[in-house]
């Protein structure tokens, strides 16, 4: 994840069956990439749109492995409220209008992918 909102790209790493952030210091919350994937997994395109929008670009997001870091390397922009995803591995001049659900789901800051701290009740 690379954005202006961001002073260091979240990254996380799978092995043995799980998702860890790759620097334990940064308190990277893993499971927000699961959420991540899944969400671009099971997310509907609602539309291709040509000419792609000159819209704010938000993050970009890479997916990948050691052999190849960017499998899939997508831009994630917003025009007129509306958001947009655009594969940069094509080189077609189409992007994705989203689903509106993706766009409250997708984390905006570098504070939402912090692990939270456990809620506590008070004391009766």
């Amino acid at each position: 994840m690379d954005g202006a909102g961001y002073s260091v790209s979240p990254e996380f790493s799978y092995s043995k069956g799980n998702w860890t952030a790759k620097d334990l210091s940064k308190n990277w919350d893993a499971s927000i990439a699961l959420k991540l994937i899944d969400l671009f997994a099971v997310t509907r395109i609602k539309d291709f749109v040509s000419p792609i929008p000159a819209g704010k670009e938000l993050y970009k997001i890479s997916i990948g492995d050691e052999k190849n870091p960017t499998k899939f390397y997508y831009s994630v922009f917003s025009f007129k409220d509306k958001l947009y995803a655009r594969n940069l591995n094509d080189k077609t001049n189409e992007a994705y209008l989203m689903e509106d659900s993706m766009k409250q789901a997708l984390p905006k800051t570098e504070n939402e992918w912090k692990i939270k701290p456990p809620t506590t009740t008070p004391a009766k």
